[in-house]
Parts: C-alpha cells; structure tokens; sequence
C-alpha cells in the first residue's frame, strides 16, 4: 500500500515538473507551442456525462447556437442578463463548450494613462486570446512603447472585430514636441521589421540588441520607414477594424504624423489583396477623417471582396 501511494505521488511530482518546464518555456520564448501540456487534464476527475440532461440531448451545433444567442443578445441596452454568466456555472460540460462564447461577447476596456501592462496577461490566456473580439484602449501618446509587447498596436495580430486606441487630447505646442510625438505614434503602428523576401517579425520578440537599437534609431530621429512598411502591417493584420482617436486641434497630430514620414500622400489608401494558399481576395484601406470636427480618428480595415 505505502509503496503504491509512493508511486502515484511520484507520478504526480513528475507531472507538476513537466507542467511548470513547459509553461516556464513558453512564457520565456513568448509562444504556446507547449500549451496542450501544462493545461491539458487539470482536473482529477473526467468530466462526466449527463445522459439526462435535455440540453446534452441535442446535437453540438444546435447547443452552440444556444450559447451564441445566450452571449449575444441584450436582456436591455445596457447591459447583458447576470443569467448568462451563471449558465457557465451550471456544470463542467456545458462550462467546457460554452466559455469561448462568453469571452466573445465581452468588452475589454483598458486604461493606459500611466502605461500598459497587458502583454503578460494576455499571453497567459493561451489559445483563449483567439476568442477576444473587442478591445479599446485609452492612453496618452507619450506612453506609447514601441519595442515590447504593451504596445496596443501589436493586438492587431488578433482576430478581433474592433481595436479602438483613444489618445484624447494631444499637446504638441512647438515643432519639437510634434516631431517626438510622430516618432511614438508611427513606430507603434509599424511593430513589425521590415518585410524582405516574406519574412517579418515583430519587434518585441527580436533579441536585446536588435531592440535597442531600434530604439535608439527612433529616439535619435533615424527611424525612416517607407511607405511598403505601412502596407505590410495593414495586409497581415488579423483585426476587422482598427480605429485610432484623438481630440482635434489646429494640427492633426495623426494626419501630420503619417505625412512626416512620408507614408501617405491622401486621406484614403486602399490595397487590393488575394491569399496565395486560399485565392480569396479582400480590400485593405486606411482613412483618416474626423467626427463633427471635434476628434480626428484613422481606421485600418478590411472588406471582402467576392
């Protein structure tokens, strides 16, 4: 008996050591390559099945259909029905197939004005960050960092419907203080290196050296993107739509920004793409504007084409 419970507590070491190597390697190499192995079982016991259950009755793409209208729909304009949520805690079943649709329907808001620090916790949701579908950001330009990962812009690799970065009001008084302002906001959106022959990355995952100089290239005003840099960003974003916002003055600050570099030459930029693998072809655009003359905004989306 003693020599039994030896073995399985040995069994159990070994499983908490593999589970803690591999999500230690993940986390230093910023991947989930390892996932399936330090979240796979967690539980002691096997989800067990509930053949009286009226709802495990019906077929799976029926019950997801439920959980999609559960979600979705809003019991006022307001807010959604608590009841929603407390379906998640009706059993592990239903928990198991219905959480990745009530993470769907949620509206993460963060506030930046003192920095971002979301990268961690958002990598630390694994293959659930897929399931994010809106995320708005409020923040000073001055904050923005463009060499790690709380850059907002990098959750353009994300499959959401809507990326909205509010800037709010925007104080550049001499042409100093503009220049250091396009050289925050401009590198921010360009998070990626430039694309050679197919292969790009995103600066935050280069190695210390690369980094800092990349850094000290846009802090010392050597940073000169071209216009391609731009156009590669926006093909590969995985976002429906970005919107980016600031109060309106006697400058557009994000107008000017893009034209300081020479990235754009109107107010409407459109690409028309085709997938190598899969032949579909979209349009990407990019539009700056303004609302009532009272904010300026540029959005990047897309829009497919039949």
């Amino acid at each position: 008996m003693e020599a039994t419970k030896y073995f399985l507590a040995l069994i159990a070491w070994k499983t908490k050591v593999e589970r803690t190597v591999a999500y230690l390697t993940d986390n230093i190499r910023s991947t989930h390559n390892m996932e399936d192995t330090y979240k796979s079982n967690l539980f002691c016991t096997p989800v067990p099945d509930q053949p009286n259950s009226q709802l495990h009755k019906l077929p799976a793409e029926v019950r997801m259909l439920i959980y999609k209208h559960v979600f979705t729909s809003r019991h006022s304009k307001r807010r959604r029905s608590s009841i929603a949520l407390a379906l998640l805690a009706t059993c592990r079943l239903i928990h198991g197939e219905a959480y990745e649709k009530a993470f769907e329907s949620v509206h993460f808001r963060l506030n930046g004005e003192a920095g971002l620090s979301f990268y961690k916790k958002i990598w630390s949701l694994g293959s659930l960050q897929q399931h994010l579908r809106r995320i708005t950001i409020k923040m000073a330009m001055e904050k923005l960092e463009y060499t790690t990962g709380n850059n907002p812009f990098v959750l353009m690799q994300l499959p959401l419907d809507k990326l909205e970065v509010d800037f709010g009001s925007i104080s550049a008084g001499n042409w100093d203080e503009k220049v250091h302002l396009y050289h925050r906001l401009v590198p921010a959106v360009l998070f990626r290196t430039p694309n050679f022959r197919d292969r790009t990355r995103p600066i935050y995952k280069l190695d210390a050296a690369s980094r800092a100089l990349h850094y000290t290239n846009v802090a010392t005003w050597q940073f000169s993107p071209e216009p391609k840099d731009l156009y590669d960003v926006m093909v590969r974003s995985q976002t429906k739509e970005v919107m980016v916002k600031a109060l309106s003055n006697r400058k557009d600050v994000l107008w000017s920004a893009f034209r300081h570099f020479g990235l754009v030459t109107n107010v409407y930029t459109q690409l028309d793409v085709r997938c190598k693998s899969t032949g579909e072809a979209k349009e990407v655009f990019l539009i700056f504007a303004d609302e009532n003359r009272a904010r300026s905004y540029f959005k990047i989306g897309r829009r497919d084409v039949g």
